[in-house]
């Protein structure tokens, strides 16, 4: 399921979801924190890694924050007695077990407050604010909502160094090549181009490739049965083969068609009779193809 969103609430009257702690809390009547000022990640910030470290100011006399990200900024609580985010699927507590506050949370970090937190995924846009408040019942005003993109997880484009063999026989048999480069994956599509017959002049797929390192991998390839010259090139995967999804380097197979002997026919043969004299004699034989 793709996180939507997640909070960090602390110990108090925030925490304890009680009619009794909601009443005492509301008693008390405390002043509201102000809002504390973000700092990290920058508002707007693209290419974040999947586990951003959130900062922001101290705010004086609060001794828990809660800091709510979301995919979609209507998800974040406007209301300052907000005890629940709903669209939340994890939480934790920002403060430090040793001093009672923190102004920072890493995503997916373990420690410094209970609960869980999740690491984000790639590609995608959140947004973040923090409300101050303390143990005591005290919720201050939110934060301005800021939001960031993660990076996106894009698979390398395959570089080709080498192929073997450069030159094959068009036997119509299907043959093992080897090519060999850099930033091989196992979902990578090797295509190739020929020249001459159907498809060609085009680059076309071919089949399962065999994944054997990120530098080498091996694939069957039927040279046809005509003189050609085959081009080859690794892309990303079977859905990324635009040229700027696959690799540059030039590497073709020459393909060299076998020069068949065509098979004799015999029309006549002259004489049709010998004399058993155990001496040579010649033999004439007329046909075809000879």
């Amino acid at each position: 399921m793709e996180m939507k969103a997640f909070w960090y609430r602390g110990f108090g009257c925030g925490f304890v979801r009680t009619l009794v702690a909601f009443l005492f809390c509301s008693s008390v009547g405390f002043a509201q924190y102000p809002a504390p000022t973000l700092f990290d990640p920058a508002n707007s910030a693209p290419n974040q890694i999947t586990t951003p470290t959130f900062n922001w100011s101290q705010v004086t006399g609060a001794n828990r924050y809660w800091v709510t990200v979301s995919t979609n900024s209507s998800d974040l609580p406007t209301n300052i007695n907000a005890q629940s985010c709903p669209g939340c699927v994890a939480n934790g507590i920002s403060f430090n077990m040793t001093s009672g506050t923190s102004t920072s949370h890493s995503a997916g970090q373990t420690g410094g407050g209970i609960g869980t937190t999740r690491i984000l995924s790639s590609g995608t846009t959140y947004y973040w604010r923090v409300q101050a408040w303390n143990s005591n019942g005290t919720q201050g005003n939110y934060s301005p909502i800021r939001s960031f993109t993660t990076a996106s997880t894009t698979t390398p484009i395959p570089t080709v160094s080498s192929i073997s063999p450069t030159t094959m026989v068009a036997n119509g048999a299907t043959q093992t090549l080897t090519i060999n480069g850099n930033n091989f994956q196992s979902g990578n599509r090797v295509q190739f181009r020929w020249n001459v017959g159907s498809g060609a002049g085009v680059w076309n797929s071919g089949a399962a490739l065999n994944f054997l390192n990120a530098t080498q991998l091996t694939i069957g390839m039927n040279p046809g049965t005509v003189n050609d010259t085959i081009q080859v090139r690794v892309c990303r995967s079977s859905t990324q083969t635009t040229d700027a999804d696959c690799s540059t380097q030039l590497h073709a197979v020459t393909v060299t068609a076998v020069t068949q002997i065509p098979i004799p026919t015999v029309s006549s043969i002259s004489p049709t009779t010998m004399v058993a004299n155990g001496a040579t004699q010649t033999l004439t034989i007329n046909g075809n193809n000879f």
